[in-house]
């Protein structure tokens, strides 16, 4: 298989810069598998085509050129490129960055298909890239990903964020088009897993948070530091640091000053730092803290998973699967007290602490090379339609869209497997285990003595308006409480004792929820519990 892999000039900018991170790893990985012949390659705008990416491109990404530059055309067998010679030729194109993504998406897929190249996207953050777009920005990148082949975006929720974007405006559903969530791993390379795993926390003269990205609104470090202030005003006598990477910009200057000045000299600003810089400094802290207010998926947070250092994290729907739960204390990014207890809990209470860690040592790791390796396959089975031949049908993400009329006979389904949902870190000390990589399973004799109820929740996705049935594929004796709620829980819309899967429950939503969370909890009459999947029928 040849794949023509994109390189975007605007992640160049920067050592640091987190989609050059990403895209050089994928690279690599590709580069590994002996049936894929690998060829890096850019846009030129002035012939308005794709070209052998050049030298200097090349050395930032950790290719070697294979044309120079002034003979940069494409070519197959000495012949200057004139289309796809094989059906195997694709283009994998990584979430790109750049400023003129609005105008640049569209042409680069079109000049694919006038030459039969079939085209891949990975979509690592869809509101990064569509931020600082107009309306008209966003509908011209939203077709442009339409008529991709595949687009795997990093996580479902990301996933099914682009799925409404397809509604929105109006893109009727196909079997054809495939989108098809891959998580990203949490491999860093060159950095050892696990490289900070020392347990007790009792030893530390000071305890040292580190968090990263640019500040701005939607990063949500300004919240961050507002709650460490208000523990240095309420706790005078504890020792806490808290070390920021990353630039700051615009009206953030003036309010960021003022905040450190508050700390006294407690939050400690680094601006921006290479990669191996910000390894160093997490290996020296004790914790991480992410609490965006919105993301599709975050660098931050694998990279804390990997080195084993608890993490604060948003309650978003991908972060939480990013990370199952595990090795982390979720805050309200909204809620600066919310902030400021986790912070405390992670900081002063022991046992917490090295409870989180414990469950690191645990976490079960994925590499850039065995994503790359599950992407070679996601394509080959793609050229064959394999994905519908597989029964793979369930995980593709269908959708009605809001642009056209709805019968009420026209459905829409959501499965929801349990891989993607969560299980309370308590569970991890009880033998058999609760979770299992498809399914939960209590058993009252081994797991009564959980002191928390809950059992498993998720998946914190959107759900739009309209009339739904839900069904729990599994098996039930006594009865166990089921809740749906949002907005990290404060909003309920059901919450009641079940005993019997075979019946549906039904929900009417008046109105589109963001963070919709399937919540089940054991009672005391709970003898029995299995849950496969969450099957969510909507019909308008």
């Amino acid at each position: 298989m040849r794949i023509y892999y994109f390189l975007d000039k605007s992640q160049c900018n920067t050592e640091y810069e987190y989609s050059a991170y990403i895209a050089k790893n994928i690279g690599k990985s590709l580069r590994s598998i002996a049936s894929v012949q690998l060829q890096p390659v850019e846009w030129d705008e002035d012939v308005s085509e794709l070209l052998h990416a050049g030298a200097e491109l090349c050395k930032v990404f950790g290719f070697s050129s294979e044309a120079t530059d002034s003979n940069r055309a494409l070519q197959q067998g000495g012949v200057r490129w004139s289309g796809a010679q094989k059906s195997q030729d694709w283009l994998v194109i990584l979430g790109i960055s750049s400023e003129k993504y609005a105008t640049l998406l569209p042409k680069i897929i079109a000049f694919a298909y006038q030459k039969g190249i079939r085209v891949c996207v990975l979509l690592y953050d869809l509101i990064e890239s569509f931020s600082d777009n107009t309306e008209k920005d966003s509908i011209l990148m939203t077709m442009a990903l339409s008529y991709a082949d595949i687009v795997m975006p990093a996580s479902q929720s990301l996933a099914s964020d682009l799925t409404q974007l397809y509604a929105k405006y109006g893109i009727s559903y196909r079997e054809k088009r495939i989108v098809y969530p891959i998580l990203f791993p949490n491999e860093v390379p060159d950095v050892p897993a696990l490289c900070c795993q020392k347990e007790d926390n009792s030893s530390y003269s000071s305890f040292a948070f580190v968090m990263c990205e640019t500040i701005t609104e939607r990063n949500n470090q300004v919240r961050v530091m507002q709650a460490f202030n208000e523990i240095f005003a309420e706790y005078p006598d504890l020792d806490l640091e808290l070390h920021h990477v990353g630039d700051i910009k615009g009206k953030y200057v003036e309010i960021v000053s003022r905040l450190v000045r508050l700390s006294k000299g407690r939050i400690k600003l680094h601006g921006p730092l290479p990669f191996s810089q910000v390894n160093a400094l997490i290996q020296k802290s004790q914790g991480t803290i992410c609490v965006p207010c919105d993301a599709g998926y975050s660098i931050a947070l694998t990279r804390s998973l990997w080195m084993g250092q608890p993490c604060i994290v948003s309650s978003l729907p991908a972060l939480t699967e990013i990370c199952k739960g595990k090795g982390v204390i979720f805050a309200d990014p909204q809620h600066v007290p919310s902030i400021k207890n986790a912070i405390l809990k992670i900081s002063t209470n022991k046992e917490a602490y090295n409870t989180l860690k414990k469950q690191l040592s645990k976490f079960h790791f994925k590499t850039w090379n065995y994503y790359a390796e599950n992407l070679e396959k996601k394509i080959l089975k793609s050229e064959n339609n394999i994905f519908l031949k597989e029964n793979l049908k369930s995980k593709l993400i269908k959708y009605t869209p809001w642009a056209k009329p709805v019968s009420k006979k026209e459905l829409e389904f959501f499965n929801i497997p349990m891989d993607i949902m969560h299980i309370p870190g308590e569970w991890d000390a009880f033998d058999p285990r609760l979770f299992h990589d498809k399914y939960v399973e209590y058993i009252k004799e081994f797991h009564k003595d959980c002191e928390n109820n809950t059992l498993c929740y998720g998946p914190y996705r959107k759900l739009p308006f309209g009339n739904y049935f839900f069904e729990i594929e599994g098996e039930i004796k006594g009865d166990c409480i089921l809740k749906i709620t949002a907005n990290f829980g404060r909003d309920v819309y059901f919450r009641n004792e079940i005993n019997d899967f075979s019946k549906e429950i039904e929900l009417k939503l008046e109105s589109d929820i963001e963070n919709m969370e399937i919540v089940i909890c054991k009672t005391l009459s709970l003898d029995y519990l299995r849950v496969e999947n969450f099957n969510i029928i909507r019909c308008v």
